[in-house]
């Protein structure tokens, strides 16, 4: 090799050299379509005039669709999820090629570990198209989009606003599933072989552990109870001596001394009506200020009779509830309505 070619393989002084960057998780492959050029669903323009009403007034939920509201308005605020619904079209529209986006899998996981059933209420149909319902038809299965007729009423809908969706999307939506339907499970019953190996088994262990440790084997448990809040143990009905009703009434008592404290009553539908339909108004109060200055004539009346300050102290729990709610997801777990050039407090600046 002559000098001259060595000498101009070199580097120079002081030049900057490429440096090979690996894909930080949740980010776009650059060998898919783009995430970035894809259209989603169409949204209420944040342009001049009054913010739409469905991005701040949710007085008028039903109570039956609140936990489902609160989740995907709350989802609709997180960048990371909006950039994974484009992902997840992008990898769609590119046949389904997991060398597009590698990460795909693992992101969508991150989400559906963490939040089994709720992220089913907006994560189902992010891989569709937000036309998919208008090209959609049912009759001439040969015929492209062709839908099933028992199909469930989900679109490629995310992330526009919960009350632009159809009447029959929002009621499928707000279905949440639980173990207790899809396992499904039952409050009481018979356990199994294995489950008198497991008793004897921990019963065994806690009694060795009483007596190495110098005192005498009592009090030692005949059930075993998980993490989960399930116990598993040895009883006794004395069904020839007992109506069933006396059964019951007394096994309704033992219950009611027994549970543990550690595991209180679950509620039918988790936190409160009231505690939801306050989180969405926290969240309009955070996306109106992101709108608009609280005296701009195109903030809401409604929210400005709430008074300055108890307003942006809503901005602020709207915040927090996003960050508890979406916790697991990278960082900045920040809302995307939460700040703007318009919307700094004075005691702010």
């Amino acid at each position: 090799m002559s000098a001259k070619k060595a000498k101009a393989g070199k580097p120079k002084p002081g030049a900057k050299q490429a440096r090979k960057t690996e894909p930080k998780p949740g980010a776009v492959n650059a060998n898919s379509e783009g995430a970035a050029a894809v259209e989603l669903a169409p949204e209420p323009k944040k342009a001049k005039g009054e913010l739409d009403p469905a991005e701040w007034d949710f007085f008028g939920i039903p109570p039956e669709e609140l936990p489902a509201c609160f989740l995907w308005e709350y989802a609709r605020e997180s960048e990371w999820l909006r950039n994974l619904r484009k992902r997840c079209l992008a990898f769609w529209r590119g046949g389904s090629n997991k060398a597009s986006d590698p990460a795909l899998d693992s992101d969508l996981r991150i989400v559906q570990g963490a939040m089994p059933y709720e992220s089913e209420v907006f994560l189902s149909g992010f891989f569709f198209e937000h036309d998919h319902a208008e090209k959609s038809q049912s009759e001439d299965p040969k015929a492209p989009h062709y839908r099933h007729p028992q199909a469930p009423a989900i679109t490629g809908s995310f992330p526009a606003s919960w009350q632009s969706l159809k009447q029959a999307e929002r009621q499928h939506r707000a279905h949440i599933r639980s173990d207790v339907e899809t396992i499904p499970l039952a409050p009481f019953g018979r356990g199994y072989d294995f489950h008198c190996d497991l008793i004897r088994d921990h019963s065994k262990r806690e009694r060795e552990r009483q007596i190495a440790d110098g005192g005498h084997a009592k009090n030692v448990p005949s059930s075993v109870r998980w993490e989960g809040g399930k116990e598993e143990g040895v009883f006794c009905i004395e069904w020839g001596s007992f109506t069933n009703k006396a059964i019951a009434d007394y096994f309704r008592e033992w219950v009611k001394a027994k549970r543990p404290d550690s595991i209180p009553e679950p509620r039918k539908n988790g936190d409160k009506t009231e505690d939801r339909r306050a989180w969405l108004q926290w969240l309009g109060a955070m996306r109106a200020l992101s709108h608009s200055t609280f005296k701009h004539p195109w903030f809401p009346k409604e929210l400005r009779q709430l008074g300055e300050r108890r307003v942006y102290d809503m901005r602020k729990k709207a915040r927090e509830k996003f960050q508890d709610a979406f916790c697991f997801l990278p960082a900045p777990i920040e809302p995307r309505s939460f700040r703007t050039s318009v919307n700094v407090s004075p005691s702010e600046r």
